[in-house]
Order: C-alpha cells, then structure tokens, then sequence
C-alpha cells in the first residue's frame, strides 16, 4: 500500500494546495437576487474586513454576476444598470425562440430593497 504522505503530494501535485479558510470572509446581506438557467445576479450589501481597523467596514451596496459559476462585478448606478436592461431587452427580443432551460428563483422585493438602501442614497 502506497505511503500516505507520497499520495498527499501526488494530489496536491495533481490539484494544487487546498483552499483554506477565509479568517474574515465578506459579510453579505442579501437585497435582492435574480437566478435563471445558470444565470445569476445578487444585489448584496457587502461589509469588508479592514484589517488596519480590526473591524469590518460599514457595507456597500453591490452587485455580482455570474454564469456557470464565473463571477463578475458590475456597476451599481442607475444610469448603467437602465443602459443594461435596455440593451437585454434587444438581446432578448432577437433570442425569442431559442430553446432554453428553465430553473428560475426570483427574489425581487423592491419594497424592502428601497428601505435597506435609503441610507446609502445621496440627494
């Protein structure tokens, strides 16, 4: 039987080193979130570790996207986002009838959303 510690290393040669745990991980608060056939977008407030401080920061809010579990950041301002919808609109509008896979959870409370912002929005 092969030594444990060979098998280890062939792993971890194989894969590369385990992830280990975050100390501080982003703290997240859910606004609201979107997802459909692999396609997901989360509106979070998100509170980051300031290690100079020792405390978390006081949150942000943010938006992350991905697709088949690639992740990405997108802008949070208004003007950007209504651009966005409009340019998916005319995706959308060209796709209709290709064929597609249905797994839709839909989280869009925008009642609590407003009031869970309202700090964050300037005059």
């Amino acid at each position: 039987m092969a030594n444990m510690n060979t098998m280890r290393a062939d792993v971890m040669q194989a894969f590369g080193q385990t992830a280990q745990p975050i100390e501080h991980p982003i703290q997240r608060e859910e606004i609201m979130s979107f997802s459909k056939s692999g396609v997901r977008l989360n509106f979070n407030l998100n509170a980051y570790w300031d290690e100079a401080k020792g405390v978390y920061q006081e949150p942000v809010p943010a938006i992350s996207f991905s697709y088949n579990k690639k992740y990405c950041s997108i802008p949070t301002d208004a003007d950007t986002l209504n651009e966005l919808s409009k340019f998916l609109a005319k995706v959308a509008k060209v796709c209709k009838g290709l064929p597609e896979k249905d797994y839709t959870v839909i989280h869009d409370d925008t009642e609590t959303a407003e009031k869970m912002l309202q700090k964050y929005k300037v005059a």
